[in-house]
Formats: structure tokens, sequence, C-alpha cells
């Protein structure tokens, strides 16, 4: 050590010495050894050092060393001692989420609830705003709502604007739809349903004789919901707990499912042969008591509901053929044995009798007007009546496809009379032309039965239809010069009896003081069965069909919206001898048998069958929507159908009453609406939605099945259609619900 060198200082400067550990000699190591302190030690933060580092009074080995490389390469280095700050770090970290105030001031905020320090301090209201993710989704939310009642409105004015602004109107709601197309098909599930694959058959209909006789069944038809049941319980099996609600599943490839056979879930007649007799003589005619005993059973329970024939005129024709022994025209002949046939099918008890009397009529009436070469002359309004007649009989014993085509044909041949058009002519009365127009409607009725029975789309809808409603007014006083004047001083208000979709507000005003002051009458049931059906065929026609496919899920929702409106607007419409809806929306039962329970019990059967139609499809929509809007309007139609089908159901007595049925009930479909309820219901307890808000009560649905099974089980005695409906609807519920016992009667409530 140089003795020249001065002498070391007893006291260091506040300075933080710069240390660097680049050595000036070679031999100095170039790493940190193994050994050192310092080796996996985190080093202090910069923030952390103070500005005034305490320093020893003494200097330390390491420090005197350091001037010298060759002495300090020979020992290990001497660890320095960590730093600490001279106060105690007492800032406070960042709340994860400021109130309103704190960020527009750019302060630190305490994130306290509900108040911060900071508004605390100033007084201030202290306000946390939701994440932008969540506000961008509930104002995304705001506008598809806002554009959906824009929508609404602009289609509500459609049909008030001349064309050109029309023309405007339609564009721009088009072009909404198209820009925004590809999110209502992503959302269409959750909110409508599934309409998709109406516009494909999924198996061959000609590949034998079987799947023929059966046909097409549409998706509209409970055939179709109990096939589509069947296949989603199959594709289920070992995949879900046996105490786990099983689910419907809509997914995008729903049609890959393995498609059972339609003709398995067929509960119609058609495969069987209809019994032809060519040995029958079509001119014998039965015995006077027997004659009117069929005749009667017809105008009591038929006629009301499909207005065929003008009573009165046909009635003094039919005495006067009795009385005097005449003989009347072949075609007219054929009328009256297929009105025969049909009232048979309600005076017999049993099944081989009722079969035996009816298929006489019925093959008297076909050596008579529907032989091989009826399709090649031309029909007039008796051909076309016997037409219509036979299509409703084969209704009436479950050939349903056979009727599709005997109903095609008397509605082809109405069109080429121009039945469905309005007759202005002078020459032609008024009550002819009523008459005329209630053959028309009787036509669409029977039409609508098959098409809702089938799911088939119509050969016809209200478009093609210019005749008005049938004229709510008693028709056996038509024939009164009086009652005619009348007809011809009401025909004015021809706005009144149009159907309830075409009516403005103020006309379905108008509509329900007219109609209120008719007096109750088989034409007023008439006209309000027939605006009921019009009602529901049209939203069949423009939902499930090809034109339901072009449609967005919007458009879908404020169709099922309008339509649903259109029902209750009908229901208003009902004077009080026909109301059947009581302050809770069930059956009423205060009026007990009386003279207007027929009427009440099929008006209440074809309104919640309406009804079911409408709702139906929300019932296989398990995906979650994406706007409460949508959730609220999937809950609301779920509901809806459920309760409608349990109030179809609660129309008829708990316990089967085969007496009761013919003489109250439309016996002559009263299969298909039993099925349209029970697979609704079925389609519920296998939907069981999660949420709470769409839970469906699992006991009242399970006592309404029960009932409809024990109407079906005691109708399978006397009929082979329902015996079929009810071994599938058995079949379904002993897997969705085991304990379900049908031995029994149900437990009334």
């Amino acid at each position: 050590m140089d003795p020249n060198a001065p002498a070391p200082k007893e006291e260091m400067t506040n300075e933080i010495p710069n240390f660097s550990f680049q050595p000036a000699d070679p031999e100095w190591p170039q790493t940190i050894s193994d050994h050192s302190p310092f080796y996996g030690e985190e080093l202090p933060h910069p923030s952390s050092i103070p500005y005034h580092v305490p320093v020893p009074s003494q200097p330390t080995a390491s420090f005197s060393s350091i001037s010298s490389p060759s002495q300090t390469s020979a020992h290990e280095k001497v660890a320095i001692p960590r730093l600490t700050p001279a106060h105690p770090d007492t800032s406070r970290k960042r709340s994860t989420w400021a109130c309103q105030n704190c960020r527009e001031r750019k302060m630190k905020c305490s994130g306290d609830h509900p108040t911060c320090k900071q508004c605390e301090a100033v007084d201030a209201s202290c306000v946390y705003q939701d994440a932008k993710r969540v506000r961008d989704r509930k104002k995304l939310e705001a506008l598809s709502n806002t554009v959906d009642r824009y929508e609404t409105l602009l289609h509500e004015i459609e049909s008030i604007v001349d064309q050109d602004t029309k023309r405007k109107i339609k564009k721009a709601v088009d072009g909404m739809a198209s820009g925004s197309s590809n999110d209502e098909a992503m959302s269409s599930d959750s909110s409508v349903g599934s309409y998709r694959d109406l516009d494909i058959v999924q198996e061959d209909i000609s590949r034998n004789d079987s799947s023929v006789a059966a046909g097409y069944f549409g998706k509209g038809s409970e055939v179709s919901w109990m096939q589509r049941l069947e296949d989603t319980l199959k594709a289920e099996i070992g995949q879900t707990n046996s105490h786990k609600r099983r689910r419907m599943s809509t997914s995008r490839d729903e049609h890959n499912l393995s498609q059972s056979d339609i003709k398995e879930f067929n509960y119609h007649l058609d495969d069987q042969e209809v019994p032809l007799d060519d040995s029958v003589d079509p001119y014998a005619l039965p015995p006077r008591e027997a004659a009117d005993q069929y005749y009667q059973a017809y105008l009591k329970v038929l006629h009301p509901s499909f207005m065929v024939i003008r009573e009165p005129t046909f009635t003094a024709q039919y005495k006067s053929m009795y009385d005097h022994r005449s003989r009347p025209p072949a075609r007219w002949l054929g009328v009256l044995n297929m009105i025969f046939a049909l009232g048979a099918r309600y005076c017999q008890a049993s099944e081989d009798t009722e079969i035996s009397e009816g298929t006489i009529f019925m093959n008297r009436a076909r050596k008579l007007c529907l032989t091989g070469d009826v399709l090649f002359q031309h029909a007039d309004l008796q051909q076309i009546q016997v037409t219509i007649l036979a299509a409703l009989y084969l209704i009436e014993v479950g050939h349903v496809n056979r009727a599709s085509r005997m109903s095609h044909v008397a509605l082809e041949s109405a069109i080429i009379l121009g039945l469905n058009l309005r007759w202005v002519d002078r020459t032609t009365a008024q009550f002819s032309k009523e008459t005329r127009s209630r053959l028309w409607w009787s036509i669409l009725c029977v039409e609508y039965l098959v098409t809702a029975t089938t799911g088939r789309m119509s050969g016809t809808n209200e478009s093609l239809t210019a005749v008005g409603l049938p004229n709510p007014l008693y028709e056996s006083r038509a024939t009164n010069p009086e009652m005619d004047a009348s007809l011809k001083e009401r025909s004015i208000h021809t706005s009144h009896f149009t159907p309830s979709i075409f009516q403005s507000d103020q006309q379905k005003k108008e509509a329900i003081e007219l109609i209120r002051t008719c007096e109750p009458t088989t034409s007023l049931v008439f006209h309000f069965m027939v605006d009921l059906m019009t009602t529901n065929q049209s939203f069949l026609t423009k939902v499930y069909s090809i034109e339901g496919l072009r449609q967005t899920a919007s458009e879908i929702r404020r169709r099922t919206r309008s339509y649903s409106e259109f029902l209750e607007t009908w229901l208003l419409k009902l004077p009080d001898s026909y109301k059947f809806i009581g302050p809770n929306n069930a059956v009423d039962d205060k009026y007990g048998p009386d003279p207007f329970m027929r009427e009440r019990v099929c008006l209440a059967i074809n309104y919640y069958s309406a009804q079911i139609s409408l709702c139906r499809p929300c019932l296989s929509a398990t995906k979650k929507p994406t706007s409460k809007s949508k959730t609220t309007f999937r809950q609301e139609r779920i509901t809806r159908c459920l309760s409608s089908a349990c109030s179809l159901i609660g129309v008829l007595p708990k316990q089967p009453d085969l007496e009761w049925l013919a003489s109250y009930a439309p016996r002559w479909s009263i299969v298909h609406f039993l099925m349209q309820a029970v697979t609704a219901l079925l389609l519920g307890l296998a939907c069981s939605p999660d949420d709470e808000s769409t839970a469906v009560d699992i006991g009242k649905i399970a006592t309404h099945i029960q009932v409809a099974m024990l109407w079906l089980q005691e109708l399978g005695s006397v009929n082979a259609a329902a015996h079929r409906a009810f071994s599938l609807c058995d079949n379904c519920l002993h897997r969705i619900m085991p304990g379900l016992d049908f031995g029994s009667p149900p437990v009334t409530t």
C-alpha cells in the first residue's frame, strides 16, 4: 500500500456511490458466484430507494478493498445490506372500478359503496356506471326493441296509405330485413322456435302402399309433432339420468337426428280400405222413421258447423219426396244419402252397426254421383254438395288423406262456378246468394280442418275469397219478403261481415256492437266458426309454409302477435250466450246444460286449438334468447300454448261420456283435437325450460293428460283411430312420466 496515499475518510457523503461490475483487470470474475448472497435475491425496486440513505460511521472492509482489484479477487464478495425506505409506503392501490365523479375529476377512487371517500368528502352524488360491455349490450337491446316497434308501426300503416308510399315502406322494411337476416337467423330458435325444414321431405312418401296411404304430414300436424318427440326421446336414451328432465334438442342440425317412419305415428285409418259395395240399390230409401232420425241428427250435429245445404228448401224437398213418393234427380238424391251416412254415425251405439249403416248410404251416393266418370263431367251446385259431404264423411271415419283429395275437388269445382266471388246480379234472390256464400264457406271449413290435421298447404287462402262472412241472421226466415229486404239492407254494411284479419279498429268496434244485437242462432254460430277458422288458416299459411321460410324471426314474432290480437278480437265479439271463458281464463261451468251448451263447447274447442297452433313452435325453443323482449315473447307463448291445451281438455267432462260427446262436442274431429292438446303437453314436459319463469306446472299438465288419455281410451272402444292415438301417447308418456297411472280416474282439484 502506498504510504503517500491519503488516509480514508471517517465519514461518507450522502451521495450514493456508483458501483460498476465491469472490472479493469481481466482476472476480475465475470459472473456472480453461486455462493454470493445476491444470488437468487430480488433487487429492490427503484421507487423504494429514498433520497437520503443512512451510512455507517466506519467504512466496511468491502469499501476499503474496492480500490484494489487484486485483493478483491482473492476474497469472496461482501453483500451490501438491502436499503430500507425512510418512511413506510402508506399509499393505497387504485380501485378496480371508479365512480363517475372520480373519473371526470381524474382522481383516485376508494371504491367504497355506496359512496366513495372522495365523493363523501365533497358531499357529491356517487354513481358507479356499468362496464362498457354491459352498456353496449343494453343499448343494442334498446335499439332492437325500437326497430321492432318501428317495423310493426310501418306494417300497420302500410294498408292505409297510397300505393307510392306503400312501395316505399315495403322497400324500407325489406332493406332492414335483408340487412339483419344473418343475425335474425342466429337467434330465431331462441324466440319463436323452429320453422325450418318446411320445404323438404325427409323420406320417400311413394316407397310403398302404406306410406302413400299416409301421405305427407307437415310441421303443423300433431303427427309430425309426435314424430319429432319420439326422435328426441330415442336420441336421449342413456344420455340423461332418470330424475333429470328431458329437453328438446332444436340445434341447427335438428334434421340430422334419426328420422322415425311417419307411418308409425299416423293414427288415421287411411291404410285401411274403404268398404265399397257395388251391389247396393242407389235409389233405395230407408224407412221414414229411420230417415227422419238420420236427417235430424245431421241438422243438429253437423249443420251448424257446415252449412252445405239450405235447410228450409232442402227440408221441404225431403218431405215432399216421402209424402208423394217422387223420384228426385240423382245428384239431389246423392246429397240426401250423404246426409243419411253422416247422421247414421250419431244414431247407432255399436261400431259395427254404425259402419254398416253409414257404408250403405255412402255407397249409394257414390254410385249416384261419385263414379269413375265424375272427373269428366261438369260440376253443378249439387255435385259440389255431394263431394264436400263425402269429404266430411271420410274425416268422420278417420280417412283424412282421402278426405283431403275429396275436399280439393270440391274446392276447385266451387272456384269454377265463382262461389268465392261476390254476386251482384239482380235476378238472383238475396237469400240464394247467401246460400251459395255459406256453401263456399262450408267448403273452406272442411278444407281448413283437413289442412290443420295433416299440416299440408291449403289450396286456398284469404286472398282468394271476395265474398263476405255468412250473414248472422236466422236462415229459416230468409224466404220471407221482409227478411229478404232486411238482408239487402244489412248487405250495405259489408265491412261488418268481413273476416277479423281484414277489419280496421273502427270496423271491429262496429262489428262487435252489431253482432251483439243479433239473436243467438245457428247462423250466428256459423259466422263465428268461419271467422275463427279463417284466422287460424291465415296464420298457418303465412308461417307454416314456404312463405314462412323467407321471413325473419322478428317478422314471425310480429305475425304471431298480430294473429294473437285477432283471436282476442274474435273472443270479444262473442255474445253472452256463447261466451265460454270465465274470469280466470277457464271454461265457465256456471251455465250448465242449456240450449247453447253445444255452441259454446264447439267454439271453445276450436278456439283453443287455434291458440295451440299459434304458440306451439315456441315449445321447441330451448336456446336462451338473446334479449329481454325475445325472452318475454317466448315465455308468453309457452304459457299460452300449455294453458290452451289444458283448457281444451278441460272443456270435456273429467269422466268420459260418449253420449255427452255426441250431443255437444265436434265428434267428427275430436280425436284430432285431443291429440293436438296431448302432444303439446307432452312437448311441454319434454322441453321443461330450465329458467323458473318458463317452468311448467307438472301437476296440472299431468292431470289434464290423464283426462285426455281416459277419453282416448274410452273412444278407442268404438273408434279405431282413437285406439291408435291412445297407444302412441301411452308409449311416449310412460317414458316421460313413468309414474303416471291411467287406470284410475284423475284427481279432481
